[in-house]
């Protein structure tokens, strides 16, 4: 049976063949080479048996390799302890480590990115659509232009100029006829003339409208956007020496007709304004 025993080098314990009894062996642990011990030595200090009454055959105890046949092995190596062997059946399954190839990892890395690529697209749009419903809706909300026109007599007081003509048209939007100059001409504000003019007008996206008794004027658009506001006084008057400006003229060409007939030698206001919902604008000629 296998001979156990401790390094004296190590301390470790070991274990040896029988056949290794007296005989020199290196450790596998320290590498330092001993005396296997023999345990028939201490079986040689007692008395022999007594010698048997008859011959009986001798039956040899070492086979042809030079070993016993109980013996497991011919080398010596290290004897793990009882306890120690015990505590390695008892290790969880759960510490076990999962290998995982790179280019898996690599693939995932990939999807992810696909899958953040397409919801982040997909915010894009979703933004994108819901902005242009807003500016949709925002372009469909009315605005107003409110204000007072009011002229400076003699004396440096300022008076309501009524019968003023006040008018909105779009920046942008011509009529396919081009409106006649008389019916937009300050004078009363009572005229039935105005009603077809302030029709034509909104027609194109603007509005008209005449100055009451206290030169006070609103005016209603569709939409948000850049109009051209016309005021036209009543009863301020240009210098002899005063002319229209020639891009005002050329720009009021687009919409009146003639343009000469609509301002006459009255004084005038043309200017444009960037309408978003309420605006105030008070004319002093």
């Amino acid at each position: 049976m296998p001979i156990r025993f401790t390094c004296l080098g190590c301390g470790k314990r070991l274990s040896a063949g029988s056949h290794k009894a007296g005989q020199q062996a290196k450790c596998p642990i320290c590498r330092q080479i001993q005396l296997v011990p023999d345990v028939n030595a201490a079986d040689s200090e007692r008395p022999p048996p007594p010698p048997p009454t008859a011959d009986v055959p001798k039956i040899s105890t070492v086979n042809s390799a030079g070993s016993r046949p109980w013996d497991t092995s011919d080398e010596i190596v290290y004897s793990v302890p009882e306890d120690r062997r015990a505590d390695r059946t008892k290790e969880p399954a759960g510490d076990q480590t999962i290998t995982v190839g790179r280019h898996i990892v690599y693939l995932q890395g990939v999807l992810l990115s696909l899958v953040a690529l397409v919801f982040f697209v997909f915010g894009i749009i979703v933004g994108t659509h819901s902005s242009n419903r807003s500016n949709v809706r925002g372009t469909r909300r009315p605005c107003t232009v409110s204000g007072q026109v009011t002229v400076q007599d003699a004396r440096g007081h300022a008076v309501p100029d009524s019968g003023c003509t006040a008018c909105l048209v779009p920046t942008s939007a011509y009529p396919e006829t081009k409106f006649a100059a008389t019916a937009f001409r300050p004078g009363s504000a009572s005229l039935p003339r105005d009603r077809s003019a302030a029709e034509l007008v909104r027609q194109l996206g603007g509005d008209f409208v005449r100055t009451d008794s206290g030169g006070r004027y609103q005016l209603r658009v569709p939409s948000p956007g850049r109009y051209y506001l016309l005021v036209i006084s009543h009863h301020a008057f240009r210098a002899a020496d005063e002319s229209p400006s020639p891009r005002d003229l050329a720009q009021m060409g687009r919409y009146f007709l003639p343009v000469t007939d609509l301002l006459d030698d009255h004084k005038y206001s043309w200017q444009v304004l960037q309408l978003r919902s309420v605006t105030q604008k008070n004319i002093i000629f």
